[in-house]
């Protein structure tokens, strides 16, 4: 009995051996067809990787409508804690046609509204009850898309600054150019000192490229999901991180449009800090995704239309407590207008109600194909106040 036992306990750990040794075949024959999957080589060139992350910008930038919403954390950890904030359903909105942009960025602000919008050759910020107009890409608007920046997608790259001012103050022609950590044109610039390390690296479920700089690795590209973004470091100096960024859960929801589920930044101190914590981590901003939508809903005719102010507006809305900041560079003036002017503000006073002061009115602008009646506000801030 003992020894019948014991030949069934040889049979089931033989029956047991080969279902184990079956199942690792099985699994590594579907890793290696997963592997043979990707059509690119296991590493590429730093110039192949350079080539491949400015095509897939370039495929996203040319897709004719995407919109993004998100929630905004951030956390201050040192030394101001009590920034920390909050900011539910961040919408960034990108629509293109031919030559015409539209940008808008719109997030929740101490319970006010704040939106940034380009389009038609004009830049309108609403914040609260301000609204800063400018026939230029407005300079903070620049910084207002830094999710899509985290992503590595330039958005502005159909754009250039007209303003002899913006350009002198930012040395660039484009805001494009004047996001200079942007990948990978930061790379490009000192190319002499950067390489592939030769092995690939899992980052989430991506196998990775590592592009290295000398001792420390600095970029984490996914060349089989066309060239994505998957973690970023940059260094203020040789030990200290200034930055980094993770984008986590990528999907592609349309072809070579992959966007993460998540994107966390950590910022540090910077090492010419006087403070103790110079160096330390300083904030952590975390980027939740909560929808995506590519299919256009609007037409893009609504969406170019220039912002719809007029004199009658501009009285109505200061009524309402609303002013307007207008940049002068690149408006052009109406000095011969004054008549016209004097005229159409009577009526909408009359109108209205609101309190008419004559003379105090310098002139007009044109913003895109809008009017605007302005006086000077302070000449230490060099930009133009438009009242009633």
């Amino acid at each position: 009995m003992t020894g019948f036992r014991y030949c069934l306990q040889r049979v089931f750990h033989a029956q047991t051996m080969f279902f184990m040794m079956l199942a690792f075949a099985v699994g590594a024959d579907e890793n290696a067809t997963r592997q043979g999957e990707r059509s690119r080589p296991a590493t590429l060139s730093l110039e192949e990787i350079l080539l491949g992350m400015d095509a897939h910008a370039a495929k996203v930038n040319d897709m004719p409508f995407w919109e993004l919403i998100y929630d905004h954390e951030r956390h201050y950890t040192n030394p101001l804690p009590q920034y920390a904030g909050y900011y539910p359903k961040l919408r960034i909105t990108n629509a293109k046609s031919r030559d015409k942009l539209f940008l808008k960025k719109e997030y929740y602000d101490k319970q006010a509204t704040v939106t940034a919008i380009w389009a038609d050759g004009v830049s309108v910020v609403h914040e609260g009850r301000v609204r800063t107009i400018t026939p230029d890409l407005y300079v903070s608007f620049v910084e207002f898309f830094l999710i899509t920046d985290a992503m590595f997608i330039d958005i502005y790259d159909k754009l250039e600054f007209k303003s002899p001012t913006m350009r002198q103050m930012l040395g660039t022609a484009s805001p494009s150019e004047a996001k200079f950590f942007l990948l990978p044109r930061e790379i490009r610039y000192d190319l002499a000192h950067y390489r592939i390390r030769p092995n690939l690296e899992t980052i989430d479920g991506h196998e990775c490229h590592v592009l290295e700089y000398p001792g420390k690795d600095v970029v984490w590209v996914d060349a089989g999901s066309d060239y994505i973004v998957l973690q970023r470091h940059n260094f203020q100096s040789p030990t200290t991180l200034l930055y980094s960024i993770q984008n986590l859960g990528y999907t592609e929801y349309r072809p070579g449009f992959w966007i993460p589920a998540k994107t966390i930044k950590r910022i540090y101190l910077s090492i010419y800090d006087d403070s103790d914590a110079k160096g330390q981590e300083h904030n952590d901003e975390v980027n939740t995704l909560v929808s995506v939508n590519t299919s256009g809903e609007r037409t893009m005719q609504s969406y170019f239309m220039p912002p719809k102010l007029n004199v009658r507006d501009m009285v109505d809305d200061q009524v309402r407590g609303m002013s307007y900041r207008i940049q002068p560079d690149g408006v052009k003036h109406f000095d011969d207008a004054a008549s016209r002017i004097d005229k159409t503000m009577r009526i909408c006073v009359r109108r209205t109600g609101a309190k008419y002061l004559k003379g105090a009115f310098v002139g007009a602008v044109l913003v895109g194909n809008v009017l605007l009646v302005i006086r000077r506000q302070r000449q230490s801030t060099g930009s133009w106040h438009a009242t009633a």
